[in-house]
């Protein structure tokens, strides 16, 4: 069976030998793997906060690097891959090689891409979110007060004092303050650090993108009317249900009849993509060419379908990490405030009284006395408290997910843990406190009472 590769010399030389061990006589042609584009960032992120024991006030708006770019700056490298090669084994048997997509990204405000390098072209803070490389620039004021007006700038803003009652900030990248915001409203699309109280203002970190939320949303949409339709198109031809047809006949009979939603669906993404400069995907293409108008009569086998239904997937997992960039706020206490992050809600001063706190990630109070009493705290993942409730009973509402986690060093009574619809209020004061589901779906609060 062997019928590729052969080495003719070897053979001849063997068959003049008397013995023979171990002679390559035959050698396929081995599978060179596509080797991807690998993108460079060549600045460093934002330095997270560190907290270290002092009996000093840390100044925590002063630890960031905000303009660290210059123009001129290379900021990112694009280091393009290499095309393999299909092999061959000894049988004559083809061998595919795995192939990759090319690298995709975006060059946005501040910088420009030359010879595989993305260069920044103003000063300002170098960041690469979404697949898109930025330079964002730096708005500095000494105060947001009525002198100065409301705030509204696409970049880095820094406000060395406070924000003062009835203004409002938009910052479209990061926002520091330094002192208090009062009666405000601060909003920013990255992190937000608060040097000071928060006092009846709401605090927003981390605007989603709505219009890709809903490209999302109509991808997986897709994906289930995609599914749906090849098995019954294989069901309608298995058993003869139309006829003698054509495959692509019974998908589009289909379409007209019971899947009449997605023409529209697909016009939808189709649109999504065209509007982002994506017009030659694997995903757009399919749309235009099997999906609309007499397309589906040019579909041959269920092949197709599955086929569509693997790049449906893939540019749901591209998207998925896309949907929301983590932001998140810190923040040294807040009264009767309304805060949510895309990211982590960090508290590093005295605490909360009465404040509506909402975050995608964690709630952290770091503060060794902290305390956190009354309103309503709702974590992704975990919140981690130092003082929870009074002596006095407040009533202060703790929710996560079922898979959630809320632990606190000391919790009086009345205080609620919330696990998805489940529920329960601490009756006794206690101390390390931990609580979660367990394995049958309970609540279980572990504590040693005070």
């Amino acid at each position: 069976g062997v019928r590729f590769g052969i080495i003719k010399e070897e053979i001849d030389n063997i068959s003049e030998e008397y013995e023979v061990v171990n002679r390559l006589v035959a050698k396929g042609i081995p599978v060179v793997d596509d080797v991807p584009d690998e993108i460079q960032l060549l600045f460093k992120e934002s330095e997270e906060l560190h907290y270290i024991d002092t009996e000093e006030k840390v100044d925590y708006r002063n630890r960031f690097l905000i303009a660290n770019a210059k123009a001129g700056d290379v900021i990112g490298k694009i280091i393009p891959g290499k095309s393999g090669s299909d092999g061959q084994d000894i049988f004559g048997t083809p061998l595919k090689r795995k192939t990759v997509k090319r690298a995709v990204f975006k060059v946005g405000e501040g910088c420009k891409f030359e010879n595989n390098n993305i260069i920044a072209t103003t000063e300002g803070k170098p960041d690469f979110k979404a697949n898109t490389f930025v330079v964002n620039k730096l708005y500095k004021v000494d105060q947001v007060d009525l002198k100065c007006g409301n705030i509204d700038f696409v970049g880095n803003v820094e406000v060395v004092g406070a924000v003062q009652e009835g203004m409002e900030v938009k910052a479209g990248n990061e926002l520091h303050i330094g002192k208090n915001v009062e009666s405000a409203t601060v909003r920013a699309g990255g992190r937000i650090t608060i040097g000071g109280n928060v006092l009846n203002s709401t605090v927003t970190a981390g605007c989603e993108n709505v219009e890709r939320k809903q490209y999302y949303d109509n991808l997986v949409n897709l994906k289930e009317i995609i599914h749906d339709l090849g098995a019954s198109a294989e069901q309608v031809r298995q058993n003869n249900l139309l006829g003698p047809r054509q495959y692509g006949e019974i998908v589009k009979i289909l379409i007209e009849n019971k899947f009449k939603s997605l023409p529209k669906l697909a016009r939808n993404i189709l649109n999504y993509n065209m509007s982002q400069g994506v017009q030659h995907s694997e995903l757009t293409t399919f749309i235009i060419n099997r999906m609309l108008g007499m397309g589906p009569l040019k579909i041959k086998e269920v092949k197709e379908i599955t086929d569509f239904q693997e790049i449906i997937d893939e540019e749901i997992e591209e998207v998925e990490n896309l949907i929301v960039i983590p932001a998140d706020i810190y923040l040294e206490y807040a009264q009767g405030a309304e805060i949510e992050a895309s990211g982590s809600v960090f508290i590093t001063g005295k605490g909360q009284y009465t404040s509506n706190i909402v975050a995608l990630n964690n709630i952290e109070f770091i503060n060794e006395n902290s305390v956190c009493r009354g309103g309503t705290l709702s974590a992704g993942n975990e919140i981690k408290l130092k003082t929870v409730g009074s002596s006095a009973g407040v009533n202060t509402i703790l929710k996560v997910p079922k898979k959630g986690r809320i632990i606190a060093e000391v919790a009086y009574n009345n205080t609620i843990f919330c696990f998805g619809e489940k529920q329960v209020m601490l009756e006794v004061s206690s101390k390390n406190v931990e609580a979660y589901l367990d394995k049958t779906g309970e609540i279980t609060i572990d504590k040693f009472v005070l």
